[in-house]
C-alpha cells in the first residue's frame, strides 16, 4: 500500500486538481502522509487506509480514511477502484480467516525447506557454453526434454498452481527465443542468471535454514487467494508471493517487491 500511495503522490508539487479522490482532499504533505499511513484489510480485495494530510494532527480537517479496491497486476497491488460509501454499505466483506493465513504461510515454509534440500536435484536445462567440455562449445540453448522433467519434478511436490508451472515453462520459451536472436556461448546465459524462485544471485540458503523464524505477513485478497509479504534477512530482499487455494494452498506467483 505504501508503494501504491508513493506512486500516485509522486507529483504532489504539480497537483492541479481541486479535489483528489485518492486522498479525499486537495493537497497533502507527502512525508506526513507516508509516515502516518496505516492500512487495514477489510476482506476480499478491499483495504482501508488511514492517514494525515499535514503535520498538524490536531487540525479538524487533517485526518483521512479512504477505502481502496486493489487488484494484483505484474506482481504488484494496484488501485482498481475507490468504492463510494453507498457501495461499501452493500458489500459483504470476506472475513480475514486466520486458518487460511496459517495454511498459506505453512505452504511457503514447506517449499523453502524442500528447496533447501533439493536445489541440487534440478535438471541441467540450459545447455551449451564454454563450461561444457568441448573444443568448440555450442551456443546456449534450452533442453526442453529436461524442462518437461523438471516441471514434472515440481508438480509432484504439490506446492505450485498450474498457472505457476505454465509461467515457469514460458520463461524457458522466452529464454530460448533470446538465445536464437543473440547466440553466444560465453558468460552467464541471459535470463537464467538469477534464482527463479527468489530472484537473486545472492546466497539465500542461510535464510532457508532458518525459514521457521522468518516473519510472514498474510494479506487476504479473497477466500482462495492470499498475498504473502516477507523478507530474507541475509539478503535484505522483500518479497510478495501470491498463494492460491487449489485443493490446498499453493504458490502461484513469486515476486520481489522492488521489481
Amino acid at each position: 500500500m505504501r508503494q501504491i500511495l508513493n506512486a500516485y503522490t509522486s507529483d504532489g508539487e504539480n497537483l492541479v486538481l481541486d479535489y483528489d479522490p485518492f486522498i479525499d482532499g486537495q493537497d497533502y504533505d507527502e512525508e506526513t502522509l507516508i509516515k502516518t499511513l496505516k492500512v487495514k484489510p477489510l476482506g476480499g480485495n478491499l483495504y482501508q487506509a488511514d492517514f494525515c494530510l499535514f503535520p498538524d494532527k490536531n487540525s479538524h480537517d487533517n485526518h483521512r480514511t479512504v477505502t481502496y479496491k486493489l487488484v494484483p497486476e505484474d506482481g504488484k497491488m494496484k488501485i482498481a477502484e475507490i468504492p463510494s460509501d453507498a457501495v461499501l454499505k452493500d458489500l459483504k466483506y470476506i472475513d480475514n480467516n486466520p486458518q487460511n493465513n496459517r495454511a498459506a504461510i505453512a505452504a511457503a515454509i514447506r517449499f523453502g525447506k524442500w528447496y533447501l534440500h533439493n536445489r541440487s536435484n534440478f535438471f541441467d536445462t540450459v545447455r551449451g557454453g564454454v563450461s561444457e567440455p568441448s573444443e568448440n562449445p555450442a551456443n546456449y540453448y534450452v533442453d526442453f526434454a529436461k524442462v518437461d522433467k523438471e516441471i514434472a519434478f515440481l508438480r509432484r511436490i504439490n506446492l505450485f498452481t498450474e498457472n505457476f508451472l505454465k509461467n515457469y515453462y514460458e520463461n524457458y520459451k522466452i529464454g530460448e527465443e533470446n538465445f536464437r536472436k543473440h547466440p553466444t556461448n560465453d558468460g552467464t546465459p541471459e535470463g537464467f542468471d538469477a534464482d527463479y524462485f527468489f530472484r537473486t544471485q545472492e546466497d539465500f540458503e542461510p535464510d532457508l535454514k532458518k525459514i521457521d523464524k522468518i516473519q510472514f505477513q498474510a494479506i487476504p485478497f479473497n477466500n482462495n487467494q492470499i498475498f504473502l509479504k516477507f523478507r530474507l534477512p541475509t539478503t535484505g530482499i522483500d518479497y510478495l508471493w501470491t498463494m492460491k487455494n487449489e485443493n490446498g494452498w499453493k504458490i502461484d506467483q513469486v515476486n520481489r517487491e522492488d521489481n
